[in-house]
């Protein structure tokens, strides 16, 4: 990964971006070392989505973690469903019903 000065950016910001689009991200270097890194949206993405999938696979592991120590509530489909309607039920209550 390249840097360049903050004055070089603004120069020359078209061609860094093409730049930045072809190949590798670019750190912009700014006074009191508050740089920025500039990336390509599809690298963007492909960063924002691998977030996501350590998120989810944190969430999976925990709730691994919890059912081995037996931390886990079981339901019969029936039971399941009359909780779903009491849910919903409430939440009509609270003025999200479309009729009132």
């Amino acid at each position: 990964m390249r840097a360049i000065k903050i004055t070089d950016f603004k120069m020359n910001l078209r061609a860094i971006c093409d730049q930045v689009w072809g190949s590798e991200p670019i750190i912009i270097s700014r006074p009191k070392n508050k740089n920025v890194v500039i990336v390509s949206e599809q690298d963007f993405e492909t960063m924002a989505k691998a977030q996501r999938n350590q998120e989810y696979l944190e969430t999976l592991e925990k709730s691994m973690r919890q059912a081995d120590e037996g931390q886990i509530t079981s339901f019969t489909v029936d039971e399941f469903d009359r909780m779903t309607l009491s849910l919903l039920n409430n939440s009509n209550l609270d003025g999200k019903n479309a009729n009132n």
